[in-house]
């Protein structure tokens, strides 16, 4: 992209300024500035690039930077206040110079002007704990600021070489922006690192399968046992989980039902009840609970259900294994021999199965 706006010094003067680069005449060796009152009139003249009329005024000049942002000038204007990428004789001697912002050069007395010609207030620009102030016009006349007196000569004479020319000052603040983009870089390099070792781990843990000594699903009591100990391995508890979370299912009921379908056998699920009530085995105290609470939250679909409501359908599930896999139509079955057998107790089917069912859920719940 092409440059429409230059850092200037104008010479002889060791003040610098923001200017459009349309403004530049005679070789880029002088600039028409304009003749407004208002600071901020020539700020917008600048950003506008507007067109130099007869108003404006011819100064000498030398180009400092040239840019096509208007933000990016100015913030070059700033930094050349202070460090200037061509140093002047005085800056290589070791004497230190300071430029300031360019004031307005001249004004114009008119009654037509416009409130943008108009004096408004002071423009400041605030550099580290200085404060620079370039008053808007008035009509009384500007005291010229005082000379300092120059230093004898001897002393010149005996202050030491320069320690650096502009060129070596330019290139020590580029290795500077290089070690601070160094840095970035590495930490953005070292968290995308961080995310790919997860990713594969994650990747690797989910197609890994079952642990070898496991086999779904469990169909004795020894078996559930001989898995409560394989999770006492934290590397196989997380293997498990990865595998039972992809079971997957359609609702926060069927995921549950599926994983416990995958790993208990209906035979096994009918010694268990939740609390471990009469002769059955307490459900709630394995560690498979954890791990299906685990699995199952990984479900993007169900990953805010809370312990409870996942508890809540496992104790379901164990309660009514005794209708799986023909179990309620056998108690149908032996309770119509029954009742052939005594006419006096039978009883509607439908009050059989109502009978059946209180008989097994009661000694089945909490």
């Amino acid at each position: 992209m092409s440059s429409i706006y230059a850092v200037i010094e104008f010479v002889g003067e060791q003040s610098v300024a923001l200017a459009a680069e349309s403004w530049l005449v005679d070789n880029e060796t002088s600039v028409m500035w304009p003749p407004y009152k208002s600071q901020t009139r020539v700020d917008k003249a600048v950003q506008k690039r507007e067109p130099p009329t007869d108003g404006y005024q011819k100064f000498p000049c030398r180009v400092l930077y040239k840019t096509s942002s208007y933000e990016k000038g100015l913030a070059k204007v700033r930094k050349a206040e202070d460090i200037s990428d061509l140093a002047t004789d005085a800056e290589c001697a070791g004497i230190p110079v300071k430029r300031k912002s360019r004031p307005n050069p001249r004004y114009q007395d008119s009654d037509s002007s416009s409130d943008e010609d108009r004096p408004g207030p002071s423009h400041t620009i605030q550099r580290g704990n200085q404060q620079k102030q370039h008053p808007a016009a008035t009509s009384a006349p500007k005291t010229p600021p005082r000379a300092l007196p120059s230093p004898p000569s001897s002393l010149i004479s005996q202050w030491p070489a320069p320690v650096c020319t502009a060129t070596e000052k330019k290139i020590l603040t580029m290795l500077e922006e290089v070690k601070m983009f160094q840095a970035e870089n590495r930490a953005m390099l070292i968290s995308i690192c961080r995310k790919l070792d997860n990713y594969v781990q994650g990747n690797t843990a989910s197609t890994s399968g079952l642990p070898e000594e496991v086999v779904l699903p469990l169909k004795l009591v020894k078996d559930m046992r001989d898995l409560e100990t394989t999770l006492n391995n934290f590397e196989k508890e997380k293997q498990l989980v990865a595998y039972l979370s992809n079971i997957g299912g359609d609702s926060l009921k069927s995921i549950v039902r599926r994983i416990l379908t995958c790993v208990i056998s209906n035979d096994l699920a009918r010694q268990y009840n939740w609390v471990g009530k009469g002769t059955k085995e307490a459900f709630c105290k394995l560690r498979l609970v954890t791990v299906i609470h685990r699995a199952v939250r990984r479900n993007p679909s169900v990953q805010s259900a809370t312990n409870a409501e996942i508890d809540e359908v496992m104790k379901v599930w164990l309660r009514y294994s005794k209708d799986r896999d023909g179990g309620r139509a056998a108690r149908r079955a032996a309770a119509a021999a029954a009742a052939v057998a005594e006419p006096a107790a039978s009883q509607s089917p439908s009050n059989l199965d109502e009978l059946s069912t209180e008989e097994y859920s009661s000694s089945d719940r909490e």
